[in-house]
């Protein structure tokens, strides 16, 4: 066990009833680290990719994609994954074939949502107790984690705690939208980022949306925040907004302020 550092833990689930008691219950563990909360199959995948978390906390009832499937592909060899993390299940399946296959070797531990008692305190125990086991599969032949993918996550943490302090919390789809095409912008050269409309497109083939959906869904969340947040702090977290004087900007804008705000802070 690990004296120091704390387990970094991934969260994959779609239903915020079970997510963020979850998340909220973990975060105040001394011994694990909240890395991600997600309900896409795909972006956990990606960040399984990393080498990042210790432990995959994934619901199989996602509407983002398979969560079996993404347990499947944690556990397939061909993937070659620097580190193979302790997957915990929580489904609310009972069929008996499902449960064999889950119990087979794809799933280190599986808990029933269905199951008398079940709260976010019964993942924390069982975590807390299998602490010792969750590096028997790791492999330390492989070579360092290419630093570009940490450099990735890093970013992406910085404009996820950007969007916090305007209350957009994690869980929606248009915040998963908004917070992949800010890191899109990000990388783009600074003179390009005026040209967001395109990476609405790039935005949907990765999500396989329609670019439109992914602009509506987009405004609809920039506009709840704007409603939401104090002027005091929109004039502090956000520049342009004393001189606009009107209500939610623009998605374009808002994304090219905050993908160069983050870039002139030189964070890598």
């Amino acid at each position: 066990m690990r004296e120091t550092k704390p387990y970094k833990v991934l969260i994959v689930e779609d239903d915020p009833a079970y997510a963020e008691p979850l998340r909220a219950c973990l975060h105040h563990a001394e011994a694990f680290d909240i890395l991600d909360v997600t309900d896409s199959a795909a972006k956990a995948y990606r960040i399984v990719k990393f080498g990042l978390p210790d432990v995959v906390v994934v619901d199989l009832e996602l509407a983002e994609g398979d969560g079996l499937d993404l347990v499947c592909r944690l556990r397939d060899p061909k993937e070659n994954l620097a580190i193979v993390p302790y997957i915990l299940v929580v489904t609310e399946f009972q069929a008996k074939p499902m449960l064999k296959k889950l119990k087979s070797g794809l799933a280190d531990f599986i808990i029933k949502k269905e199951n008398k008692g079940y709260t976010p305190e019964m993942i924390l125990n069982h975590l807390t107790v299998m602490q010792d086991h969750f590096f028997r599969n790791q492999k330390p032949e492989k070579p360092p984690i290419d630093s570009s993918l940490e450099k990735e996550m890093f970013i992406r943490k910085r404009i996820d705690r950007e969007l916090e302090q305007y209350y957009i919390k994690q869980g929606g789809k248009g915040r998963e939208y908004l917070a992949e095409i800010i890191y899109m912008a990000f990388s783009l050269p600074k003179h390009e980022t005026l040209q967001i409309t395109r990476l609405y497109t790039e935005v949907g083939k990765l999500f396989g949306k329609d670019p439109h959906n992914v602009s509506m869904a987009i405004n609809r969340v920039l506009h709840a925040a704007f409603s939401k947040t104090a002027r005091e702090d929109l004039e502090r977290l956000y520049s342009p907004y004393v001189d606009i004087g009107r209500g939610a900007p623009q998605a374009k804008e808002f994304v090219a302020h905050t993908a160069n705000k983050i870039r002139k802070e030189r964070i890598i």
